[in-house]
């Protein structure tokens, strides 16, 4: 019984860990989408701006 207790913990444990994992990694792909948006967006209204002038 004990044993099975400690096995639980262990995987709450890696499952927690997978959550985290997987979280950040969003996370860092948000961000990075959000910085190449940025940098699109900036590119996008010289090129427009360019074109108009």
């Amino acid at each position: 019984m004990k044993r099975h207790g400690h096995t639980t913990l262990v995987w709450t444990v890696l499952i927690i860990g997978l959550v985290w994992a997987v979280y950040s990694a969003t996370a860092d792909l948000l961000v990075q989408f959000d910085r190449l948006r940025d940098t699109l967006l900036i590119c996008g209204n010289t090129w427009l701006i360019q074109s108009v002038i």
